[in-house]
């Protein structure tokens, strides 16, 4: 059972009428509970009528249709204001209905309102001139400095690594026309089951398969048609020697501002994206992508895929200098700087490329960025069966919906568990500790109670016996943030986690929420791996390595079923660039109009705010545009597909 209550919560807001710029506001929030803790479809969809009438009755404007909530940490943005510099208080804002939907720990999505120390000293910074550059590098603690032309240089920002005294300093001294800080971003797809080679599941890659959502998009209706469009992936690289990757026709940059090389993915967040558009087809191995689509690979996010704003606009850039017409950005953050919008909006109205983003996976109302910039296309999630994906972000920015669910694509492995006489690959949680442990291995059952130390190898016990062992769990009932809390709390160094029950071997691994933050290092294996392991290796000595020779540092070129919306933008993407390849003279804001019109509905009839315009359609656009052509209303003629007005993005399209 749900209950519904209106709160008003006092917040404090920026003003510009007070002395010290803020002014005390109620703002009214509406908060759900249950009593059972699931996320009912139904119920939020009541919830979220509820939402809207209540604020039509206050006759809240169209860019207010969010209800928002006061993060705890500010962020200070110093802006030119009459030949001065004045500061203020911009609140990072999460829609406060992302609270109430269930607990923090079965949130997917990272909280990005804790702001690392490198984070809250990373800023784009403008000057006028040579010598006022100097005085900031001197004042910084590093510089992010890109020497080519680019959209920053021109402007005369820099990206620096820099203190708040010492940009109030360098503003009071004229120095700095205007500061923003350059905000992190993060992947949004996580692993969910990894289909090692053993002897149940090795005969299932040595013939093709087709992924379900290459079917569900139309993908296998419809070839690369005459005019090959170049797709630019930017995330965390590319396995490029991945046997069932092509090396032909793929092309790439390293990135500009870090030491991060194209060709090389120790992630494979970015090496799945790719193989859903362009795994090869017809070499009787692994899976088959959506065609032979040309690909650019550029680098926005660091080997534990994540990077920053300016890493973004670094690697967009080289995807557009290299001929990309679509960009698949499968990342996302909370918050957009000035800089950024007019770095998107530039990209699609004036170099005329298409944009597809991740929508997010905090399961809420929430605007995540550049998803939610309204010239990207914003990308949700479903499942196999069409349904939308419940921990797929919800809001009026998001235009199209596809594949995001137990995908299954190419990529690469790292990390391996080894004892006596037995060893085997495993996969790192994502955003897990990458630290080699060496341990007893415990048996810690389900997980559900404190383990970690053990007095003699066989018996686990409270803190407090000898070194912290390695827990090994079955993945029952209990959360998997449980479950690495009691093995943190027991002492224990490292987990093996493996599911007891196939039944549960889809479902998540959470890989993203706060007990990341901890010590431990957490892999994931084969559930036959881990009954050997129960069986025979209770109490011996065992290791889980990263990148170490002992354990083989090249990576292992797997498969893996990926979640999330990371997962459904490459197939957004890959029906984009089947659909034009067809098409060459259609423009962007044409494919993109096309592309929404023949969606799939799904949902509340018409675009609403879970699928957008619907799940997306390969051949169904094609069919759509050959029609256009035969009423003698092809591309270009004027009477659709126009670019959008300012700020219009989502159900706006069509």
């Amino acid at each position: 059972m749900r209950l519904l209550a209106v709160i008003n919560y006092f917040v404090f807001l920026p003003s510009l009428f007070t002395p010290f710029g803020i002014t005390l506001s109620v703002i009214h929030v509406v908060v759900a509970t249950t009593t059972d803790g699931r996320n009912l479809r139904g119920e939020r969809k009541a919830l979220k009528d509820f939402i809207e009438r209540d604020k039509e009755t206050r006759g809240m404007n169209k860019k207010k249709q969010i209800q928002f909530k006061q993060s705890n940490k500010p962020k200070i943005i110093l802006e030119e204001k009459k030949n001065s510099l004045s500061i203020r208080e911009d609140y990072r804002t999460k829609i406060s209905e992302s609270s109430s939907i269930g607990n923090d720990d079965d949130n997917d999505g990272v909280d990005l309102d804790d702001v690392s120390d490198e984070e809250s000293k990373r800023w784009f910074v403008q000057y006028s001139r040579d010598v006022d550059k100097e005085k900031i590098m001197k004042s910084s603690h590093a510089v992010r400095e890109k020497l080519s032309s680019s959209f920053l240089n021109d402007r005369n920002i820099m990206v620096v690594e820099i203190d708040e005294s010492n940009l109030h300093r360098l503003s009071n001294e004229n120095v700095i026309i205007s500061a923003q800080r350059d905000g992190r971003v993060e992947a949004t797809g996580s692993i969910r089951n990894v289909p090692l080679p053993s002897s149940s599941n090795n005969a299932r890659h040595l013939l093709e398969e087709i992924p379900w959502g290459i079917k569900m998009i139309q993908a296998d209706q419809l070839d690369v048609g005459p005019h090959p469009v170049k797709c630019c992936i930017v995330d965390t690289g590319y396995a490029l020697d991945h046997p069932d990757l092509p090396t032909n026709n793929v092309s790439g940059d390293n990135s500009v501002r870090e030491n991060w090389d194209w060709k090389v993915d120790l992630n494979g967040h970015g090496t799945h994206i790719a193989g859903t558009i362009a795994a090869l087809r017809n070499n009787s191995l692994g899976i088959v992508g959506a065609g032979e689509i040309p690909l650019h690979i550029t680098r926005g996010l660091d080997d534990q895929a994540r990077g920053f704003e300016s890493t973004l606009i670094d690697a967009i850039e080289q995807c557009i200098a290299a001929g990309a017409k679509i960009i698949n950005v499968s990342l996302g953050g909370n918050t957009m700087s000035e800089n950024s919008r007019e770095f998107y909006s530039r990209a699609v109205k004036v170099d005329g490329v298409m944009i597809v983003a991740a929508a997010g996976n905090q399961g809420a109302k929430i605007h995540q960025y550049p998803a939610s910039h309204p010239d990207v296309i914003s990308v949700a999630a479903v499942y196999s069966w069409g349904r939308f994906w419940d921990k797929s972000n919800y809001s009026d920015q998001v235009e199209l919906a596809a594949p995001g669910h137990g995908i299954l694509s190419t990529t690469v492995t790292f990390a391996a568990v080894s004892t006596t006489n037995f060893s085997h690959r495993a996969v790192q949680v994502d955003g897990t500790r990458s630290r080699n442990q060496r341990g007893l291995l415990l048996d810690c059952g389900s997980g559900n109670y404190v383990c970690g130390k053990s007095d003699n190898g066989t018996t686990t016990v409270l803190p407090g016996r000898q070194d912290g062992g390695i827990c090994l769990m079955y993945r029952d009932h209990t959360h998997l943030n449980k479950m690495v809390q009691n093995c943190e709390d027991g002492g224990g160094k490292g987990v093996i986690v493996f599911d007891a029950n196939p039944a549960l071997s889809s479902s998540t691994i959470n890989t993203k929420s706060k007990w990341t933050r901890s010590s431990l290092s957490v892999v994931f294996v084969p559930m036959e791996v881990g009954e050997t392991l129960l069986a025979s290796f209770i109490g011996t000595v065992t290791s889980i390595g990263f990148h170490d020779t002992k354990f083989d540092p090249k990576p292992t070129h797997s498969y893996a079923y990926f979640e999330g919306t990371s997962m459904a933008v490459p197939h957004v993407v890959a029906a984009a660039a089947l659909v034009w390849s067809y098409f060459p003279e259609c423009s962007n804001n044409e494919i993109r109009y096309a592309l929404a019109i023949t969606a799939s509905d799904q949902g509340k009839k018409g675009c609403d705010w879970d699928y957008g315009y619907g799940i997306v359609k390969a051949k169904d656009a094609y069919d759509w545009l050959l029609s256009k052509q035969k009423l003698r209303e092809p591309c270009g003629s004027g009477s659709w597909g126009q670019p959008l007005k300012e700020g219009e993005g989502g159900c706006n399209v069509v």
